[in-house]
């Protein structure tokens, strides 16, 4: 008899759903539901959701990407309410027509659940009441995930009202909900009444000086292994607080400050991190770091040996980058490197050449907006030749020589997991001809952002094959390059595909003509977004 239910990715007819109700209503054993990403006939997501409030003994539920109307989410609120031994409900990106009062108003009815999320849903005020009331009950939860969902001042009714009650966290996710300086406070709370807390992800919010008191909190911790405050306006003054918390918890390994404006005063914190070994995430981009921090930096991947991401681009640090390039050459487990718009010198391209080569399973680099490597970069792209992990490249914003186009092309070529590929205002030349016939052999890539390049016609024929080889494209930017009469090619080779989620065709003079066209994409691509 079927325990588990698993549907993915998929279309489901009439008939499908018949026989989707009726295993959901014949199966005493089924313990667990998941419907990501499907597409339903009309009137299907009610008939299931009715099939599963007939069932009693469900331990975990996980709907995403479903959009559910009034009936459908009243009929999953009995479905909650009826599984008194559900533990685990995850509602990730569901479009609930009527917000979740019903939802939050059932899960008061049980008090087994363990792992709660519900995520891009934007609870109001009363909802997140609500919600607080159900968490009140369900005093067992080890994971509650909540982000994106605007929460704002709400949160701290809500956190407050969990603070003193669970006590089992190990992971607390409120990112992206604009949390204001006053959460401080109850988040404090929250951890100091959670010990064994291992994940918090409180990126995209404004805490301010309101992370002080969180920085604060965690030194009485020892249990933390990811921390995220990436876009926070974070003071300098958390900087000597962030310290102390990594001394406190040596087993960190993803920690996350980007966007914060934190300048040279994180040196405090990269020295913590070169007493702990354990990391293997770090995410420091956007923070105006100069060279003076290119020691502390070199020091903590030293430390480090296990690092397999290392974010710092969008900073300053000039010949400081040479440092972190030496220092990567002395470790092996690197899986993506961002150095872009770091005022980057000829002299860096060598040894990022090196640190590449140590680094044999790379498969991600970005390089954006490095001018100073106009000739060395031809180093970096000799090594990427002979590799064949890399799933994302950025090189937007560069100058090319005449080898590194013909370069450039091989790297493509010879990378057959590439996915993402990103050549925004680059002087390309005749290098877009290489790129593109390459593009034609791999098939891989979902993402081609191309603006600003002045498209030739042949390169143009060229792109439009490589667009129809690459038949699972989700992204495609070409703005502003001037396309006039060809970009109707170019839309042409698009009907053929249906997987697009974003096009962006600025500034590119396109006429009526297009028009038609233009609507047989947005027929094919169902799941486009951003038009």
């Amino acid at each position: 008899s079927t325990k588990v239910m698993n549907l993915q990715n998929c279309y489901i007819t009439d008939n499908a759903i018949k026989s989707v109700t009726r295993c959901l209503t014949s199966s005493q054993h089924l313990v667990h539901v998941e419907i990501r990403n499907c597409q339903f006939e009309k009137g299907g997501v009610i008939q299931v959701t009715k099939a599963l409030s007939s069932i009693s003994l469900i331990f975990g539920l996980n709907f995403c990407n479903l959009t559910l109307t009034k009936e459908a989410t009243e009929s999953l609120a009995s479905a909650i309410s009826n599984n008194g031994t559900l533990t685990v409900l995850h509602l990730d990106n569901t479009g609930f027509q009527t917000g979740v009062k019903e939802i939050a108003r059932k899960l008061q009815n049980i008090d087994t659940l363990q792992v709660l999320r519900i995520t891009n849903t934007y609870l109001s005020f009363d909802e997140s009441d609500l919600l607080a009331t159900a968490l009140q009950c369900n005093i067992l939860l080890t994971m509650l995930d909540l982000s994106n969902n605007n929460l704002q001042y709400s949160a701290n009714v809500l956190l407050c009202s969990i603070s003193l009650i669970i006590s089992h966290l190990h992971t607390l996710n409120l990112e992206g909900n604009l949390l204001p300086i006053q959460a401080g406070d109850a988040l404090q709370s929250v951890i100091d009444n959670n010990p064994s807390l291992k994940v918090l992800l409180l990126g995209n919010n404004n805490l301010q000086e309101g992370a002080l008191k969180v920085a604060k909190a965690l030194q009485n911790i020892s249990s933390l292994e990811v921390l995220d405050l990436s876009n926070n306006n974070l003071l300098s003054g958390i900087v000597s607080e962030l310290a102390d918390v990594i001394k406190c918890n040596q087993y960190l390994k993803t920690l996350r400050l980007s966007n914060n404006c934190l300048k040279d005063s994180v040196m405090a914190i990269l020295q913590s991190l070169s007493t702990i070994s354990s990391l293997y995430f770090l995410d420091l981009a956007g923070n105006q770091i100069t060279e003076k921090s290119g020691d502390a930096l070199a020091s903590l991947v030293s430390s480090n040996s296990g690092l397999q991401v290392l974010l710092l681009q969008d900073n300053s640090l000039g010949k400081g980058a040479v440092k972190v390039a030496k220092a990567l050459q002395g470790i092996s487990s690197l899986l993506t490197l961002g150095l872009g718009n770091n005022m980057l010198e000829d002299n860096t391209g060598d040894e990022l050449a090196a640190a590449i080569k140590s680094n044999t399973k790379l498969e991600g680099l970005g390089l954006g907006s490095s001018h100073g490597l106009k000739f060395s970069i031809i180093s970096i792209l000799g090594i990427l030749s002979k590799t064949s992990t890399l799933k994302s490249l950025d090189l937007q914003s560069n100058q090319f020589t005449e080898r590194a186009k013909e370069e450039l092309g091989i790297v493509i070529s010879n990378n057959s997991s590439l996915q993402t590929l990103i050549l925004n205002n680059s002087k390309m030349g005749s290098a877009m001809l290489h790129v593109a016939q390459a593009l034609q052999r791999i098939k891989s890539v979902k993402h081609f952002r191309c603006d600003d390049v002045d498209l030739t016609k042949s390169e143009i024929g060229e792109l439009t094959a490589a667009i129809q080889s690459n038949c699972t494209l989700e992204l495609l930017t070409l703005n502003n390059n001037n396309l006039k009469s060809s970009s109707e090619v170019i839309l042409h080779a698009l009907c053929n595909i249906s997987t697009l989620k974003v096009l962006e065709m600025d500034d590119n003079q396109i006429g009526e003509r297009c028009g038609d066209v233009l609507a047989s994409v947005i027929k094919s691509n169902s799941g486009l977004k951003e038009l």
